[in-house]
């Protein structure tokens, strides 16, 4: 028996040796894989910011560098731990096109263990890109009707100059016409020859200052048929030009000084037939004639329909003179759904539209392609508030990195 005991003890001893020995590499490995954690804690944490970062300099729009390196650098400085923001190193952001903002960060992970072999410090880098969904094209069909002058006319004047102050910024690939309706829409003088208008012959004391028509034979809610012109809408020379026919529409530009200069020479008259205003929102954003500024694919395409009323007049044997109501809103229901078909996405805006007219805003709200593009502003402010959010959805950004 004693024999036995000697054993065991010996052999614990054995045991007690080779156990500590074999906890040097496992308290090693341990201490590696808890430098290599905090390492990649660090790393999560400032990818996140990072990504947030560059987002909310995208969002926040406009082209001024200065501006935006301030923004990424009170974004990471608020939002990084205090322990992350210890290990922080050098940022760079850089802009390149189309409309991307680049941010590279630098950090470096503490180490507990690997430290004694001469690592301080485990160097961590992540990158993040912010790149709009661009290229964009956007139609803005407006009302001109003479309801909107006054305190309407200017906050619409001012909605629109945002937007395009916004959108239209040197390094983005965005296009944006401006179609002004009433009655009618001007498609413009200088546009005489095109194959796609029909010439009439004036008579003595009428000229033509630029409106059309629209065509017959269900080509009313459709862009297609080219080779069906449209009827020119002959006036009175005696008659005010802008008593029902708008300001010339602004074909899809990138250059916001014309689309400024257009926003700016609106006037408002005349009386409201909305399908007018759809119908030409919907050509210039369509590559074929009767323009073709906009580009065949490849490219993302919004038109913004405002109005402040319902329909007061309705298509009768071309002429927008009728007073059936109702016909003029089924074919503006028509046109909606047709260009929602055609992969243009529809945003609608009902500006102080009366309780008795809520009919109206029922229509506008089927019009837009979702109920998230359906907006009702009740007053100026509201309408520069939804021209706004529209803005934002249209700025619509994507990671890429």
């Amino acid at each position: 028996m004693r024999l036995v005991r000697s054993w065991w003890a010996a052999a614990s001893g054995n045991v007690g040796v080779a156990f500590a020995l074999s906890m040097i590499p496992l308290c090693a490995t341990l201490g590696v894989a808890i430098d290599y954690l905090r390492a990649s804690t660090l790393q999560l944490d400032l990818q996140g910011v990072v990504d947030a970062a560059v987002l909310a300099a995208g969002a926040e729009g406009g082209d001024d560098e200065a501006a935006l390196r301030n923004t990424i650098s009170l974004y990471i400085d608020a939002n990084l731990r205090t322990a992350d923001r210890a290990a922080l190193g050098a940022i760079r952001v850089s802009f390149g096109k189309p409309a991307t903002i680049r941010i590279e960060a630098e950090a470096a992970s503490r180490n507990t263990l690997l430290k004694f072999i001469g690592i301080g410090t485990t160097p961590v880098a992540v990158a993040s890109e912010a790149v709009r969904a661009n290229p964009l094209e956007v139609a803005l069909v407006l009302d001109n009707t003479g309801s909107m002058s006054g305190t309407r006319e200017a906050a619409l004047r001012k909605a629109v100059r945002e937007l395009a102050d916004t959108l239209m910024i040197d390094l983005a690939d965005v296009k944006v016409a401006l179609v002004p309706f009433s009655q009618y829409v001007n498609v413009g003088v200088e546009n005489r020859a095109a194959s796609w208008l029909e010439l009439s012959d004036a008579a003595p004391g009428v000229t033509w200052v630029g409106c059309v028509r629209s065509r017959l034979l269900g080509l009313d809610t459709t862009d297609g048929s080219p080779d069906k012109p449209y009827p020119i809408l002959l006036q009175q020379t005696s008659v005010s030009i802008n008593q029902s026919c708008p300001t010339p529409l602004t074909p899809l530009t990138a250059d916001k000084s014309v689309v400024m200069a257009a926003l700016n020479a609106m006037v408002m008259s005349g009386q409201t037939y909305i399908p007018a205003g759809l119908m030409w929102g919907w050509n210039v954003l369509t590559h074929d004639p009767p323009f073709t500024e906009a580009r065949a694919k490849g490219v993302r395409k919004a038109l913004v329909l405002m109005t402040d009323g319902a329909n007061s007049r309705s298509l009768a044997f071309g002429f927008h003179e009728g007073d059936d109501k109702a016909a003029a809103a089924r074919t503006m229901l028509t046109l909606c759904r047709n260009i929602k078909q055609a992969g243009i996405h529809v945003y609608t805006v009902a500006f102080d539209i009366s309780v008795a007219d809520r009919a109206v805003i029922n229509q506008l709200e089927e019009c837009a392609s979702d109920s998230g593009s359906a907006f009702v502003a009740n007053d100026s402010t509201a309408l520069i508030q939804a021209f706004g959010d529209i803005t934002r959805q249209l700025q619509r950004l994507r990671l890429s990195r």
